[in-house]
């Protein structure tokens, strides 16, 4: 049910609605109805979305299965980059410590954290606020940098026990989870939006060498049972990054709906590049899995991070989500009516309404969805997906500032740059379109002579042309929502006698 409109709050939760039904659904519906094929194909029934994507994709998995009436148990995990990432880890050493230092620029207490030293803080005092960055250039007051010291302390003989007593802890925790939550862990099928796989690969390796068992071995028939081996997980992703290929190498079954490793480049790069607002969009109440506790029963606990969000940004999630949900619904009910038409909803066809809204948004929404607030990554804080930027990045052209988000967070943090873009030049990238769309160039002609038609409060329109301009009048004066009071055949003279 659409939210009703009125008060511009519910106007507003309204258009997410509609982004939900009309961009998202489709791409959804799809992606569910291929991950509910592999189950069928592979013998599986139960599949598993990954929070907190998961909000929207189990229902979805659950009305998809309901509509075709296959017997799948979907529930979800509660897992993320963060809970996984020690139980993943073999050993600790130099060469995980050096992939740490250059994958990102975390702050010195964040890496203690995710190392399962925040114990040993104390250690580093004043310094645990710095970055990685920031400690590469500055002094130790023995010797050497922070970021030497650092290095030191962490490779130090007592703290790498410490390190791997603690990827033993963590993955104990994470295996039983996945007990308790799992039929089969190791023939478990997981579903995610994507895009590089990190996570279903901490999956992979705390199973591959955590000896996880199932609770009934009669169902284990094939599965992996000794450490060391691979186990017969399949991971499914909406949309997978470039190096999905290199994680088939390890091993690892990951399969990618849109494509991944080159295929359908030209269409998933915009989602990969730019899924902060599907991914809030997705998501629910609560923050991130930060890691896993027994409670007092001895069952393990996944351990949520809160967030701070307002009544209205949850009441916008809902909107997108039940859009989501009704277009899936009236998709099946419509598709159980006409039992000779099996329209397919393939990758492509379905991800364009997508693509269209992240790579050309119109100016309602980019400012609708670029005020959502989104937290890029475990340890970051929440800021808007468009924050204004510095006009400096506009210098050198208005498109060029695409080119922009290509830089690294730490010169510009664009978060969306066709969002960004729109915000600050609201036409600038649908111009571009018709510019390179158009023959005859009168597209941009016409969008201009709209804008400002309604700039100066026309409602209507009376258009003087025939042939192949005025079919393109009448369809910009539609576009744009504008009336045509009349219009005028220049190549009769009776036209012209009556409108003069």
């Amino acid at each position: 049910r659409q939210p009703e409109t009125g008060a511009p709050a519910a106007a507003e939760a309204a258009a997410f609605h509609e982004i939900g039904a009309g961009m998202a659904g489709p791409f959804l519906t799809a992606l569910c109805d291929w991950a509910i094929d592999v189950c069928i194909a592979e013998n599986r029934t139960e599949v598993h979305p990954l929070m907190r994507e998961g909000v929207l994709l189990t229902p979805m998995l659950e009305q998809a299965a309901r509509s075709r009436g296959i017997p799948l148990r979907v529930v979800p995990l509660y897992v993320s980059r963060q809970a996984t990432y020690l139980a993943s880890l073999r050993r600790f050493d130099e060469a995980e410590l050096e992939r740490l230092f250059r994958s990102g620029d975390a702050k010195v207490g964040e890496l203690l954290q995710k190392l399962g030293q925040a114990e040993e803080a104390h250690a580093f005092g004043e310094a645990l606020g710095l970055s990685l960055q920031e400690c590469r250039t500055m002094k130790d007051e023995q010797a050497g940098t922070l970021l030497e010291k650092l290095r030191r302390f962490l490779l130090d003989a007592r703290t790498r026990a410490k390190i791997d007593a603690a990827i033993a802890h963590h993955r104990q925790l994470l295996c039983d989870y996945l007990k308790q939550t799992c039929e089969t862990p190791e023939r478990m099928v997981t579903l995610d939006i994507g895009f590089h796989g990190n996570i279903k690969k901490s999956l992979h390796a705390a199973l591959k060498y955590g000896r996880v068992r199932p609770e009934h071995p009669e169902q284990s028939e094939g599965a992996a049972s000794r450490a060391g081996e691979d186990p017969p997980t399949i991971h499914l992703l909406a949309v997978g990054g470039a190096g999905i290929g290199d994680l088939l190498l390890e091993g690892i079954d990951i399969r990618s709906f849109l494509g991944s490793s080159g295929e359908n480049e030209e269409l998933g790069k915009a989602l990969v590049r730019s899924p902060a607002f599907l991914e809030e969009l997705m998501m629910g109440a609560f923050g991130s899995t930060t890691g896993y506790a027994r409670d007092e029963q001895g069952r393990v606990q996944p351990q949520l991070a809160h967030v701070l969000l307002s009544g209205e940004e949850l009441a916008y999630k809902r909107a997108f989500q039940e859009g989501a949900l009704a277009f899936q619904r009236y998709y099946y009910a419509w598709k159980a009516e006409r039992p000779d038409c099996r329209p397919a909803l393939g990758a492509r066809e379905s991800f364009k309404p997508l693509h269209r809204l992240i790579d050309m948004p119109t100016p309602q929404e980019a400012s609708l969805l670029g005020n959502l607030r989104h937290q890029d990554n475990h340890f970051g804080t929440y800021t808007r997906i468009c924050e204004p930027v510095d006009e400096r990045w506009f210098e050198h052209g208005r498109l060029h500032f695409l080119d922009h988000g290509s830089y690294d967070p730490s010169v510009v943090n664009v978060y969306w740059p066709q969002g960004t873009l729109t915000r600050r030049h609201p036409y600038e990238l649908y111009l571009h379109h018709l510019r390179q769309q158009d023959a005859t160039g009168y597209q941009g002609l016409l969008l201009r002579m709209c804008l400002a038609a309604k700039e100066q409060g026309a409602a209507a329109l009376h258009l003087v042309g025939s042939g192949a301009f005025l079919e393109a009048a009448k369809r910009a004066a539609f576009l744009h929502k504008l009336a045509i009071a009349e219009i005028v055949d220049p190549r009769r003279e009776e036209s012209w006698a009556a409108f003069l």
